[in-house]
């Protein structure tokens, strides 16, 4: 083989090296949006996942599906396309039409599913007020169960920072809401007298207690648990 020969054979090996190395950065940006593809149609099928969860629960999720006709169509034209040409999945529009809108569409339906599990484990649970639960925790006789009562709350509580994923978490949400009731009805009652009750939820509220509930009944019983001094008169505006 003389020079000329052998400088055309290394012209076609540069030839046919650059277009393996086309063809490997071809498949591997097929491969890559292939993936992003298969990750956004994941997230948006766990984000729907939750949504009928919820709703399938009667939990009232808010929030716009109607864009999930559109995603339909694009995918649609994207299988097409892609059947004829693998490499048509690389296209700048892919991104622009069906991946940064199908995200924002999954974050939107993710969103709205937090902020109605959220709302509903809170509605879930007894509505007692902080500083209520303060004021009983200084009652010797009722001490052990606030502090159950507490724990409990913050049990249940804890199930806001998480969406279920199964009947099994909605399960476990309902149960410790029910424990939650159980231990708040156990604080009430026998123990303290009806007048007193009244006059402790009043003032612990935001519109405070009416200055004739606090009677000579309700003085007698918080000069004898000594919390006199956790109560003050203040004028309403």
């Amino acid at each position: 083989m003389n020079v000329l020969d052998r400088s055309k054979a290394l012209a076609d090996a540069a030839k046919e090296l650059n277009a393996l190395k086309k063809a490997t950065t071809l498949v591997k940006a097929v491969g890559s949006r292939a993936t992003q593809l298969e990750e956004a149609q994941a997230n948006l099928r766990l984000s729907v996942g939750q949504l009928q969860l919820l709703r399938g629960r009667n939990i009232e999720v808010d929030v716009d599906l109607a864009p999930a006709s559109g995603f339909v169509v694009f995918l649609s034209e994207i299988r097409t396309s892609t059947a004829a040409d693998p490499a048509s999945v690389t296209a700048a529009e892919v991104g622009v039409k069906t991946l940064t809108p199908l995200k924002s569409f999954t974050n939107a339906i993710a969103q709205a599913n937090g902020i109605a599990w959220k709302r509903h484990v809170h509605e879930s649970l007894p509505h007692v007020g902080i500083d209520l639960v303060q004021v009983l925790g200084q009652i010797p006789a009722l001490k052990t169960r606030v502090e159950h009562f507490r724990a409990l709350q913050a049990a249940a509580k804890a199930f806001a920072d998480r969406l279920p994923t199964d009947s099994a978490d909605l399960d476990a949400v309902e149960r410790a809401a029910k424990a939650c009731k159980d231990a708040w009805q156990a604080l009430d009652a026998d123990d303290i007298p009806a007048a007193v009750t009244r006059f402790l939820r009043g003032a612990t509220s935001e519109t405070g207690a009416a200055l004739d509930s606090l009677t000579d009944e309700v003085k007698t019983w918080l000069t004898a648990q000594n919390l006199m001094a956790s109560f003050t008169v203040r004028a309403r505006r």
